[in-house]
């Protein structure tokens, strides 16, 4: 009589044979043994039952020696299994034959997938197990791939569109003294700013204005023209009838502060007020004549 886990397949045999692997007998007296059934296996020889797949792995026939691992992306919850399941969007599987959610700064966008792929620079994943990056909003930036949050553009510069990969610094005439910002802002009339990725505008001397935005440059009161004050958007006339001077005086040259010349005609005398010149005593057709020069 044969012991389970073998098996004699004539009457004539005179001793008994073990069950091959992939099938067995749990019985004693048996002319052949059972195969295992799916879902089922067994890899040694003589045995009395059938072990299930383990989680990670399926059984999809009977008379089965070994179990057949899940493929990448797809896996098995339970032991026992016919076949793998695919691993749901944001998921791919890992060492033990289970789904695992993709770190942050990764994603998986469809179902089964092998393995996570990097956000590219200008998108970035906070969240594990998503299906998709987020796009970096205007303002903001990332210029390395894999990442998880963004970057905000620094004061002095910014970033005009979603999905930028760097900040742009502010050309010149303009500024942005906040971080994280879409656009720069205008100089405004009386300030300049010469340089780009600027925090602020620079302020127009005494001498000189700056009658427009966006200046890159102050410009110098012209001769005959004058400021006194720091930030003016114009400058002075000296002969301007309504000027508290009045109509001798001018600038000795550009980017003056004050009218201390005279016009041609007149002199300025030790008091510092121009007179008019008389053409019999002196030569009255040279500009700027002072007492000291007659």
């Amino acid at each position: 009589s044969t012991l389970p886990g073998s098996h004699a397949p004539s009457v004539r045999a005179t001793s008994p044979t073990d069950c091959s692997p992939g099938s067995y007998s749990d019985q004693s007296g048996q002319e052949s043994c059972k195969p295992c059934p799916i879902r089922q296996f067994q890899d040694q020889a003589g045995q009395t039952g059938c072990v299930p797949a383990q989680v990670g792995f399926y059984v999809a026939g009977v008379r089965s020696a070994a179990p057949t691992p899940c493929e990448n992306g797809t896996f098995t919850e339970q032991p026992g299994q016919s076949r793998c399941k695919l691993c749901s969007k944001g998921k791919v599987t890992n060492s033990s034959g289970r789904c695992q959610e993709c770190p942050e700064g990764h994603f998986s966008d469809s179902a089964g997938s092998r393995m996570c792929s990097k956000c590219v620079p200008g998108t970035v994943q906070p969240l594990p197990g998503q299906s998709a990056c987020d796009e970096c909003g205007p303002g903001h930036y990332q210029v390395l791939e894999g990442q998880r949050n963004c970057t905000s553009a620094p004061p002095g510069s910014y970033a005009p569109s979603a999905r930028e990969i760097s900040g742009t610094p502010c050309p010149a005439g303009l500024y942005s003294d906040q971080s994280a910002q879409a656009a720069c802002k205008e100089c405004p009339t009386g300030r300049f700013q010469a340089q780009e990725g600027q925090t602020a505008c620079r302020i127009a001397m005494p001498g000189f204005h700056v009658p427009s935005t966006r200046a890159k440059a102050e410009i110098s009161c012209p001769v005959g023209e004058f400021n006194t004050q720091e930030g003016e958007r114009t400058c002075d006339r000296c002969y301007d009838d309504l000027d508290e001077y009045g109509p001798p005086y001018t600038t000795s040259s550009s980017g003056s502060t004050e009218c201390d010349h005279c016009h041609q005609g007149y002199f300025k005398t030790s008091s510092g007020t121009c007179v008019e010149c008389d053409p019999a005593k002196m030569d009255c057709m040279v500009p700027g004549l002072s007492v000291s020069s007659l």
